[in-house]
C-alpha cells in the first residue's frame, strides 16, 4: 500500500489530468479519470486516518510514561530523603558514642574530616563573591504585543514578524 506522500502525489498528478480532460465547451469530464480520483482520495483518507489513530496511541503513550516517570520521581525523592535521614541517624549514634571506625563483611563505616564554607550574612560579603547569572532573551509576548499594536497604528514592525500556521488536531 502507498504512504501518504505517494498518495497525495498520484492525486495530485491525477487531479491535474482531471482538469486538463474537462471540456472547456461541454463541461463534461473523464469518468475513468474522476472514479480512479475518488479512489485515491478514499485511499488518502483512510491511511490519514490510520496515521492519526497511530497518532493517538503514541499520545497515550507518552501520557502513561509521563505518569510513571512522575511516580518514580517522588519515590527517588523518598528514598533520599529517607536515605539522608539513616545516614544522620548513623552518623549522630557514632559520633556520639565515641565510634569512628567499624569494619564488616558488606559495609564499613569511617569518618574523615571536610570544610565547607557557609555564609552567615550576605550582606557583608563583597560585590566580587558572588556568581552573577544573566539570562537574555527574547519575550514572545511582548513582541507579538508590539507588532499587533505597529499592525493597528499601520506601521511596520522590523525585528519579527508573526507566523500563521495550520495546527492539525488529532481528537
Amino acid at each position: 500500500m502507498l504512504n501518504l506522500y505517494e498518495l497525495k502525489d498520484q492525486y495530485l498528478k491525477l487531479y491535474e489530468e482531471f482538469t486538463n480532460s474537462i471540456d472547456s465547451e461541454t463541461g463534461e469530464v473523464d469518468i475513468d479519470i474522476a472514479q480512479r480520483l475518488g479512489e485515491i482520495q478514499a485511499s488518502f483518507e483512510e491511511k490519514a486516518l490510520k496515521t492519526a489513530y497511530l497518532y493517538r496511541a503514541l499520545d497515550d503513550d507518552t501520557d502513561r510514561l509521563t505518569a510513571l516517570i512522575d511516580r518514580l520521581t517522588a519515590e527517588k525523592k523518598r528514598l533520599e530523603k529517607r536515605k539522608a535521614a539513616v545516614k544522620d541517624y548513623l552518623t549522630t549514634a557514632c559520633l556520639s558514642s565515641g565510634v569512628t571506625k567499624i569494619q564488616g563483611d558488606y559495609a564499613n563505616i569511617s569518618f574523615r574530616k571536610s570544610s565547607s564554607v557557609v555564609v552567615d550574612n550576605e550582606s557583608f560579603l563583597n560585590e566580587d563573591m558572588f556568581n552573577v547569572k544573566i539570562e537574555r532573551k527574547p519575550d514572545l509576548k511582548a513582541i507579538k504585543a508590539a507588532i499587533e499594536k505597529a499592525q493597528a497604528d499601520g506601521k511596520v514592525f522590523v525585528g519579527a514578524h508573526i507566523e500563521e500556521k495550520q495546527n492539525i488536531q488529532i481528537k
